[in-house]
C-alpha cells in the first residue's frame, strides 16, 4: 500500500528531529524557570550551554602547565568565551573585563583558560607597545579598535590624538615618540615607537599602503587590517550589489593583498604580527544610516571568505580576530549605532590581541617562509 502523503521514512525522520529540538528547548526552559528568582543562576545555566557547544582547545594552548605560542589555535582559545551579565555594580576588571558605568554590567569569561592569558592593566599594555611600531590600515571598524589601543597605550597624553581619530575619521593620523626620552618626533620621522593609522576602505588601497611601507623600509611590528563592509555597501532605494559579484571582487582583492603582505614579510627583516579584523554584525533600526547601508545577511558570507582565504592563518600570515562572533554574543547592549561595536568590545579586543602579541611566535613550518 502506498504511504499516505507526508507519512514515510523521510517525514518520520523530520518528525523525530523536530521532537528532539522541542525536547531540548523544553529542558533548557525548565532549568531556567526552576531557578526562580535567581537571575544570575539562570544566566550561568545559559552560558554553561554556550561553552558546552564550544569545542575544547588542545592542551598545547589551554590548561595547566601549557606554554603559549602565537598561533591560530592559541587565538581560537583566546576568543572562545562569552559575555556574562553582572547583577551587581563592580569596577574590578576581573577575570578579564568588567564595567562599573552602569549597574547591570557585563564581563567576558573564557570557556577554557588559555595559556598564561590574563587581564592586563593599562600600564602593562603601554609598556608592551612602547618600543614597537603599530599600524592600522583599515576602515572604521579597525580605526575604532586602533583608537582603543592608542588610548590604552598613551593614556591622557593621547587624548588629542584619539579625538582627532574620531573627528577626522577619514584621514591618516600618526603618533610617534622616542621610547628612551618620551619625546614626540615629527610624523615624517621613523621612530622606535609609532601608532600610525591609514584610512582605507578596500584591499586594493590597503595593499598599496603595505607596498609603500615596504618600499620605504618602514614596515611596522604589528599591522591591523580591516576591510569588507564597503564591498557590500548599497542603497535601500537604489538596490544593493549582487552578493556573488561582491564576493568575487572581495576574493580577488584578498589575493592581491596576500601578495603584498608576502612581499612585505619577505623583505621586513623582522617578524610582523599581521591581524585581520572581521566585520561585526549589524542591528537594524538602531541608526538607519548605519544599519541599512548593507544587508546584514551578506556579512557572514564575506567573513567566511576572509577566514577561509590564503591570507588568514593557517594558510596565510594573518591572524583572524573574530569580531563577528564576539559581538554577536552581546548585540543587545554592545552595538551602539547599528553598525559599529561599542567601547567594551574594543577594550576586550585590545586585551585579546595584547595576549596574542605577548606570546612567542610559533615555529614556522619547514619549507615555508612568511
Amino acid at each position: 500500500m502506498a504511504a499516505a502523503a507526508g507519512v514515510g521514512p523521510q517525514a518520520g525522520r523530520r518528525s523525530l528531529g523536530a521532537i528532539g529540538l522541542i525536547a531540548a528547548v523544553v529542558t533548557l526552559t525548565t532549568l531556567l524557570l526552576a531557578a526562580g528568582g535567581q537571575p544570575r543562576w539562570r544566566m550561568e545555566v545559559w552560558m554553561d550551554g554556550v561553552c558546552a557547544m564550544a569545542p575544547p582547545p588542545s592542551r598545547q594552548v589551554a590548561g595547566p602547565g601549557c606554554q603559549p605560542q602565537r598561533s591560530a589555535a592559541y587565538l581560537q582559545a583566546l576568543q572562545t568565551g562569552r559575555w556574562v551579565e553582572l547583577f551587581e555594580q563592580r569596577c574590578d576588571p576581573s577575570p578579564l573585563t568588567a564595567f562599573c558605568e552602569w549597574e547591570a554590567a557585563h564581563e567576558w569569561q573564557w570557556c577554557y583558560q588559555p595559556c598564561q592569558a590574563r587581564q592586563r592593566s593599562r600600564e602593562e599594555i603601554a609598556a608592551f607597545f612602547t618600543g614597537k611600531r603599530v599600524a592600522a590600515i583599515s576602515d572604521s571598524h579597525g580605526r575604532n579598535l586602533f583608537s582603543e589601543l592608542a588610548s590604552a597605550v598613551l593614556g591622557e597624553e593621547g587624548d588629542e590624538f584619539v579625538r582627532l581619530l574620531a573627528e577626522q575619521h577619514h584621514d591618516d593620523h600618526f603618533y610617534r615618540w622616542d621610547s628612551s626620552t618620551g619625546e614626540l618626533v615629527p610624523n615624517t620621522t621613523r621612530s622606535d615607537s609609532q601608532l600610525d593609522f591609514y584610512w582605507q576602505t578596500n584591499m586594493t588601497g590597503i595593499a598599496g599602503v603595505v607596498d609603500q611601507l615596504r618600499a620605504k623600509g618602514s614596515l611596522p611590528d604589528v599591522v591591523l587590517l580591516s576591510s569588507g563592509s564597503w564591498y557590500i555597501v548599497g542603497d535601500p532605494d537604489k538596490g544593493f550589489p549582487p552578493l556573488e559579484q561582491s564576493l568575487a571582487r572581495f576574493a580577488a582583492d584578498l589575493h592581491q593583498l596576500r601578495a603584498a603582505v608576502e612581499r612585505a614579510a619577505a623583505e621586513a627583516g623582522h617578524d610582523i604580527l599581521w591581524l585581520w579584523l572581521a566585520i561585526p554584525p549589524r542591528v537594524k533600526g538602531r541608526a538607519q544610516w548605519a544599519s541599512w547601508m548593507v544587508r546584514a545577511a551578506d556579512i557572514p558570507h564575506l567573513n567566511r571568505a576572509a577566514r577561509e582565504s590564503s591570507l588568514v592563518q593557517p594558510e596565510g600570515p594573518a591572524f583572524y580576530l573574530d569580531l563577528e562572533r564576539i559581538a554577536t554574543d552581546c548585540l543587545l547592549w554592545c552595538n551602539a549605532d547599528g553598525s559599529h561595536v561599542g567601547d567594551p568590545v574594543n577594550r576586550l579586543m585590545v586585551q585579546l590581541l595584547t595576549n596574542l602579541a605577548a606570546a612567542p611566535p610559533a615555529p614556522k613550518p619547514r619549507g615555508r617562509e612568511r
